[in-house]
Protein backbone atom coordinates (compact mmCIF):
# COMPACT_ATOMS: atom_id res chain seq x y z
CA UNK A 1 0.00 0.00 0.00
CA UNK A 2 2.84 2.42 0.79
CA UNK A 3 4.35 1.74 -2.61
CA UNK A 4 1.03 2.54 -4.31
CA UNK A 5 0.80 5.77 -2.30
CA UNK A 6 4.31 6.80 -3.35
CA UNK A 7 3.46 5.87 -6.94
CA UNK A 8 0.32 8.01 -6.78
CA UNK A 9 2.15 10.92 -5.14
CA UNK A 10 4.85 10.82 -7.85
CA UNK A 11 2.33 10.89 -10.71
CA UNK A 12 0.18 13.60 -9.16
CA UNK A 13 3.29 15.76 -8.86
CA UNK A 14 4.36 14.88 -12.41
CA UNK A 15 0.94 15.82 -13.82
CA UNK A 16 0.86 19.08 -11.86
CA UNK A 17 4.36 19.96 -13.12
CA UNK A 18 3.35 19.05 -16.67
CA UNK A 19 0.12 21.08 -16.78
CA UNK A 20 1.65 24.56 -17.30
CA UNK A 21 4.35 23.09 -19.55
CA UNK A 22 1.68 21.58 -21.81
CA UNK A 23 0.36 25.10 -22.34
CA UNK A 24 3.78 26.58 -23.09
CA UNK A 25 6.77 26.32 -25.42
CA UNK A 26 7.91 22.94 -24.00
CA UNK A 27 4.62 21.19 -24.71
CA UNK A 28 6.05 18.69 -27.21
CA UNK A 29 8.65 17.45 -24.71
CA UNK A 30 6.07 17.13 -21.94
CA UNK A 31 3.50 15.49 -24.19
CA UNK A 32 6.01 12.79 -25.10
CA UNK A 33 6.97 12.32 -21.46
CA UNK A 34 3.34 11.83 -20.41
CA UNK A 35 2.66 9.57 -23.35
CA UNK A 36 5.48 7.27 -22.19
CA UNK A 37 3.99 7.32 -18.67
CA UNK A 38 0.36 6.80 -19.72
CA UNK A 39 0.04 3.28 -18.29
CA UNK A 40 1.40 4.51 -14.95
CA UNK A 41 -0.91 7.53 -15.04
CA UNK A 42 -3.90 5.25 -15.66
CA UNK A 43 -2.84 3.03 -12.78
CA UNK A 44 -2.42 6.03 -10.48
CA UNK A 45 -5.84 7.44 -11.45
CA UNK A 46 -7.51 4.08 -10.92
CA UNK A 47 -5.97 3.62 -7.51
CA UNK A 48 -6.68 7.23 -6.49
CA UNK A 49 -10.28 6.82 -7.57
CA UNK A 50 -10.66 3.95 -5.12
CA UNK A 51 -8.69 5.47 -2.23
CA UNK A 52 -8.11 9.21 -2.48
CA UNK A 53 -10.69 11.40 -4.21
CA UNK A 54 -8.68 14.59 -3.84
CA UNK A 55 -5.61 13.06 -5.51
CA UNK A 56 -7.84 11.60 -8.21
CA UNK A 57 -9.27 15.05 -8.91
CA UNK A 58 -5.81 16.66 -8.86
CA UNK A 59 -4.38 14.08 -11.24
CA UNK A 60 -7.23 13.95 -13.76
CA UNK A 61 -7.62 17.73 -13.75
CA UNK A 62 -3.91 18.43 -14.23
CA UNK A 63 -3.83 16.20 -17.30
CA UNK A 64 -6.49 18.21 -19.19
CA UNK A 65 -4.09 19.82 -21.70
CA UNK A 66 -2.72 16.35 -22.44
CA UNK A 67 -6.27 15.09 -22.91
CA UNK A 68 -6.85 17.80 -25.53
CA UNK A 69 -5.00 15.54 -27.98
CA UNK A 70 -7.20 13.49 -30.26
CA UNK A 71 -5.59 10.26 -29.14
CA UNK A 72 -6.58 10.64 -25.47
CA UNK A 73 -9.66 12.84 -25.66
CA UNK A 74 -12.35 10.22 -24.95
CA UNK A 75 -10.38 8.58 -22.18
CA UNK A 76 -9.48 11.95 -20.68
CA UNK A 77 -13.05 13.18 -20.69
CA UNK A 78 -14.18 9.93 -19.05
CA UNK A 79 -11.55 10.20 -16.29
CA UNK A 80 -12.33 13.86 -15.66
CA UNK A 81 -16.10 13.26 -15.55
CA UNK A 82 -15.58 10.53 -12.96
CA UNK A 83 -13.24 12.72 -10.91
CA UNK A 84 -15.61 15.72 -10.96
CA UNK A 85 -18.81 13.76 -10.36
CA UNK A 86 -17.37 11.60 -7.58
CA UNK A 87 -15.87 14.59 -5.76
CA UNK A 88 -18.63 17.15 -6.24
CA UNK A 89 -18.94 17.78 -2.53
CA UNK A 90 -15.47 19.35 -2.21
CA UNK A 91 -16.54 22.92 -3.06
CA UNK A 92 -12.93 24.07 -3.51
CA UNK A 93 -10.78 25.75 -6.15
CA UNK A 94 -9.60 22.29 -7.10
CA UNK A 95 -13.15 21.30 -8.05
CA UNK A 96 -14.00 24.55 -9.83
CA UNK A 97 -10.81 24.32 -11.88
CA UNK A 98 -11.57 20.69 -12.74
CA UNK A 99 -15.13 21.61 -13.76
CA UNK A 100 -13.82 24.39 -16.00
CA UNK A 101 -11.23 22.10 -17.56
CA UNK A 102 -13.90 19.47 -18.18
CA UNK A 103 -16.19 22.05 -19.78
CA UNK A 104 -13.26 23.11 -21.95
CA UNK A 105 -12.62 19.55 -23.13
CA UNK A 106 -16.33 19.06 -23.85
CA UNK A 107 -16.56 22.29 -25.85
CA UNK A 108 -13.20 21.86 -27.59
CA UNK A 109 -14.26 18.49 -28.96
CA UNK A 110 -17.95 19.39 -29.35
CA UNK A 111 -18.73 16.38 -27.20
CA UNK A 112 -22.07 17.32 -25.74
CA UNK A 113 -23.55 20.79 -25.48
CA UNK A 114 -25.48 19.95 -22.31
CA UNK A 115 -22.31 18.71 -20.57
CA UNK A 116 -20.35 21.76 -21.67
CA UNK A 117 -23.04 24.02 -20.28
CA UNK A 118 -23.46 22.03 -17.05
CA UNK A 119 -19.77 21.97 -16.14
CA UNK A 120 -19.10 25.54 -17.29
CA UNK A 121 -21.95 26.96 -15.24
CA UNK A 122 -20.91 24.90 -12.22
CA UNK A 123 -17.33 26.18 -12.57
CA UNK A 124 -18.49 29.78 -12.85
CA UNK A 125 -20.72 29.46 -9.80
CA UNK A 126 -18.20 27.64 -7.61
CA UNK A 127 -15.24 29.57 -9.03
CA UNK A 128 -16.96 32.83 -8.13
CA UNK A 129 -17.55 31.71 -4.56
CA UNK A 130 -13.98 30.42 -4.01
CA UNK A 131 -12.28 33.20 -6.01
CA UNK A 132 -10.99 30.92 -8.78
CA UNK A 133 -10.61 33.43 -11.59
CA UNK A 134 -8.85 30.99 -13.93
CA UNK A 135 -11.77 28.57 -13.68
CA UNK A 136 -14.28 31.33 -14.35
CA UNK A 137 -12.34 32.57 -17.41
CA UNK A 138 -11.90 29.07 -18.84
CA UNK A 139 -15.56 28.24 -18.26
CA UNK A 140 -16.57 31.49 -19.99
CA UNK A 141 -14.47 30.43 -22.98
CA UNK A 142 -16.37 27.14 -23.03
CA UNK A 143 -19.70 28.99 -22.92
CA UNK A 144 -18.51 31.28 -25.70
CA UNK A 145 -17.64 28.29 -27.89
CA UNK A 146 -21.01 26.77 -27.07
CA UNK A 147 -22.83 30.00 -27.94
CA UNK A 148 -21.02 30.15 -31.26
CA UNK A 149 -22.00 26.53 -32.00
CA UNK A 150 -25.58 27.56 -31.29
CA UNK A 151 -25.17 30.57 -33.61
CA UNK A 152 -25.64 33.03 -30.75
CA UNK A 153 -22.95 35.59 -31.54
CA UNK A 154 -24.18 38.07 -28.94
CA UNK A 155 -23.75 35.61 -26.06
CA UNK A 156 -20.49 34.31 -27.54
CA UNK A 157 -19.05 37.82 -27.71
CA UNK A 158 -20.24 38.67 -24.20
CA UNK A 159 -18.63 35.54 -22.72
CA UNK A 160 -15.36 36.05 -24.57
CA UNK A 161 -15.15 39.69 -23.48
CA UNK A 162 -15.69 38.70 -19.85
CA UNK A 163 -13.11 35.92 -20.13
CA UNK A 164 -10.59 38.22 -21.80
CA UNK A 165 -10.91 40.78 -19.03
CA UNK A 166 -10.16 38.11 -16.42
CA UNK A 167 -7.31 36.58 -18.46
CA UNK A 168 -5.65 39.98 -18.84
CA UNK A 169 -5.98 40.58 -15.10
CA UNK A 170 -4.37 37.16 -14.48
CA UNK A 171 -1.78 37.80 -17.20
CA UNK A 172 -2.48 34.28 -18.49
CA UNK A 173 -1.03 34.27 -21.99
CA UNK A 174 -2.44 30.86 -22.87
CA UNK A 175 -6.00 31.99 -22.10
CA UNK A 176 -5.47 35.22 -24.02
CA UNK A 177 -4.03 33.31 -26.98
CA UNK A 178 -6.92 30.84 -26.93
CA UNK A 179 -9.40 33.70 -27.14
CA UNK A 180 -7.47 35.38 -29.95
CA UNK A 181 -7.55 32.08 -31.82
CA UNK A 182 -11.32 31.87 -31.32
CA UNK A 183 -11.83 35.42 -32.59
CA UNK A 184 -9.78 34.64 -35.73
CA UNK A 185 -11.76 31.44 -36.36
CA UNK A 186 -15.15 32.93 -35.50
Amino acid sequence: EKIRERHLHFYVELAERAEPELRGPNQAVWFKRLEVEMDNLRSAMGWARERDGKSFLRLASSLWPFFRSLEYRNEGIEWLIKAVEENGDMQTKLLSTAQARLSNLCSYFSVDQDSTEKYANAAIELGGSVNDKFAVALALISLSELALERRDGVAGTRHIEQALEIARMLEDHWLIGRMQQMVCQG
